[in-house]
């Protein structure tokens, strides 16, 4: 129990005196917490003693307060406002004193002169406090604490005389009591006086011990520096006389092993030259060996190209196989179709009407899926178009425009945010069946009581490009259908129309995107399907790369640049804008780079054939801006070069033409071009 309170003791005398404070504060803090804890005990035993002698009556409020506030500075030590903690206790003493006094004697107690004298000693006393719990380096704060104690001094009369107590006012008359208040005043000097020397004596001899300790530290950090230095070069000289006396049986044994080495050496000899016999008739075999080896690796490199040449035959052969089957039986069908249509429907009595609308429907199912199977053999093909870059809001709104008699019709309310992500670089045309065919089912499966409502937005998440369309249409139960949603002939709802390939499709052309794509649904209640695809990076896709030149797609304005590497014959010429007139068509390329820095000027003849040939294709099919690349034009006959290569794209075909020298200036045109038809 002791040791549990001495514990206590010590735990709340350090509260606040925190190790980063100045040694002169903390001592302080240290100081004024053992004052509250003493002054805490005094009041309790006069509390105490009060109850022994006089009874409770003898007991005020004041009295009673007085050790818990006496006890407060201890609390805001230990939340670290220190110097908030020295006044408070400097100050709560002889302002509680006070109040003490006029209280008691306002209720009729300690009306007598000692009553008057013995409180004015207590308050002198208080006077000493701030003394012990500040430095004198703290000059502001010494005399504000002091200053509370010596005002309740001076006023200590007039403050009874406030309140009717004073010491006439009550009858006493001692005639030397007038002197207590000057008496009182010179015991605070004198007192205050004599704490204040011996505070200065003590701060000096403080600082002067913590010099010399100082000091002292130093010197014994450097004696004991140099002792270890002394031991380490001691340590030292010991290891090199061990290092010398091992380095010397070392040289023995080397001398002794030499001269051994020296006689094995000789006897080696015989046996080193049978050696080398030996190792020139393995060489000999090792080198039979490797042209072995070397011809048995030609022989299976030559079958590899084989069996990788048939590969590639056999995979081609595939989709010729495919195309041929889709587009072989869209011909007969298609005769079918056409036929059925021509057949007068109001000259067939009811069974043969009947069996007309089974054929009709049938045959139009047939060709439904000859389509689907179609766009299944592109989707694989798509991997080689280019990438564009796509505005979202354009491709959607053209996929809408085929549902328009649906939408108008249901009054389907549609969404867009796509303000986050307003594009995305990918393969349109594999984009734009994606998009159509979760528009389509969207409209397809609606909810039929109650209006759909469809929402897309896009955003960028992870550094993918994420795709969302939500709608509240029938649902999908995923605890169920959800292994099967992507399947190829899977059909959730068989209420509507179908053949199962439209979500297959779209997992099929977002996998080949290198992308995913996911279902959140409730039944009844909503499905979300979220694309996630990959982010390409602005640049130039290479078309055609050979050794005349490289043809590349620039996915930031939309251009076709063709850069030729050295001058080139009439046939690279024709064959290289043969090829690219193919992706003129396919892409609508409206805007062409062609850099002729390093190459010479199209002949005459070739010049004519591609305004016949390339210029007319490529007009219909979007071109309208050509920049020719070339190099500064010093004379007259370079000038009539390159302008004739100007000709080529005349206006006959609605297409510009301009010359420059730099790249950037013939991008900045092509941009502004681009920007141009955007905008409009």
């Amino acid at each position: 129990m002791t040791y549990a309170m001495q514990s206590l003791r010590d735990t709340v005398i350090t509260l606040g005196a925190d190790v980063k404070l100045p040694k002169y504060e903390r001592r302080s803090v240290i100081l004024c917490n053992r004052l509250c804890f003493l002054f805490a005990l005094i009041v309790i035993l006069n509390i105490v003693l009060v109850l022994l002698i006089s009874g409770p009556k003898r007991i005020t409020l004041p009295l009673v307060i007085l050790p818990f506030i006496l006890l407060t500075p201890i609390i805001f030590n230990k939340y670290g406002h220190t110097t908030i903690s020295r006044i408070l206790l400097s100050w709560a003493p002889p302002i509680v004193t006070t109040i003490y006094s006029v209280h008691s004697k306002l209720h009729g107690q300690d009306l007598e002169t000692s009553g008057y004298i013995a409180l004015r000693i207590t308050l002198i006393t208080y006077t000493i406090i701030p003394f012990l719990v500040f430095s004198l380096r703290q000059r502001i704060l010494m005399p504000l604490a002091l200053s509370v104690p010596l005002i309740l001094l001076i006023g200590f009369d007039p403050i009874h005389s406030l309140f009717g107590i004073g010491y006439t006012q009550v009858g006493l008359t001692d005639a030397t009591y007038e002197l207590t208040t000057m008496r009182a005043l010179i015991a605070v000097l004198v007192l205050g006086g004599g704490s204040l020397l011996l505070k200065q004596m003590f701060e000096e001899s403080e600082d002067t011990n913590t010099r010399l300790l100082d000091e002292l530290h130093d010197k014994n950090q450097e004696v004991e520096t140099q002792i270890e230095e002394i031991v380490s070069q001691n340590k030292k000289i010991n290891i090199q006389n061990e290092d010398i006396q091992t380095q010397k049986q070392i040289l023995e044994y080397r001398f002794q092993d030499i001269l051994e080495k020296n006689q094995a050496l000789y006897r080696s000899q015989e046996s080193l030259k049978q050696a080398q016999q030996t190792i020139e008739e393995q060489k000999r075999i090792l080198s039979s060996q490797n042209k072995q080896l070397e011809l048995e690796l030609l022989n299976r490199n030559k079958e590899l190209e084989k069996i990788n040449q048939d590969l590639i035959q056999t995979n081609n052969n595939l989709n010729q196989y495919s195309y041929m089957v889709s587009h072989n039986l869209r011909g007969p069908v298609a005769s079918i179709i056409g036929l059925l249509n021509i057949i007068p429907q109001d000259k067939l009595d009811p069974t043969l009407m009947s069996i007309y609308e089974k054929t009709y429907t049938s045959i139009l199912q047939l060709d439904s899926v000859i389509r689907e199977i179609h766009v299944l053999i592109d989707s694989e093909k798509s991997l080689v178009n280019i990438k564009q870059k796509i505005y979202w809001e354009n491709v959607v709104k053209a996929s809408l425009q085929l549902y328009q008699q649906e939408i108008d019709q249901f009054g389907i309310q549609i969404t867009l945010n796509f303000v986050q992500a307003p594009f995305i670089i990918s393969i349109k045309n594999l984009i734009e069946s994606i998009l159509d065919n979760l528009i389509s089912n969207a409209i397809k499966f609606r909810a039929p009581n109650r209006t759909l409502h469809i929402h897309m937005e896009t955003r960028i998440e992870d550094h993918q490009m994420v795709f969302q369309i939500t709608d509240n249409g029938l649902g999908i139960n995923l605890a169920s259908q959800k292994d099967s949603l992507f399947k190829m002939y899977k059909r959730l709802h068989t209420h509507v129309e179908g053949k199962g390939l439209g979500l297959y499709m779209t997992k099929m052309q977002t996998e080949l995107l290198h992308g995913t794509i996911d279902v959140d649904s409730e039944l009844n209640h909503h499905t979300t399907f979220t694309l996630r695809l990959p982010i390409t990076d602005t640049g130039k896709q290479v078309i055609i790369d050979n050794d005349a030149c490289c043809m590349s797609y620039n996915i930031l304005n939309g251009s076709f640049e063709n850069h030729f590497k050295r001058n080139f014959t009439s046939e690279e010429f024709r064959t290289n804008y043969l090829k690219a007139l193919e992706y003129f068509k396919k892409f609508k390329v409206n805007s062409v780079l062609d850099d002729m820095r390093s190459s010479n000027a199209p002949t005459p003849e070739d010049q004519e054939w591609f305004r016949k040939t390339i210029t007319p294709d490529a007009g219909k099919n979007g071109l309208k801006k050509v920049a020719i690349i070339t190099l500064p034009l010093g004379n007259s006959s370079d000038l009539k070069k390159y302008i004739s290569i100007g000709e080529i794209t005349s206006n006959e075909f609605g297409i510009e033409s301009r010359i420059y020298t730099n790249v950037d200036d013939a991008n900045e045109w092509l941009t502004a071009h681009q920007e141009q038809n955007k905008t409009a």
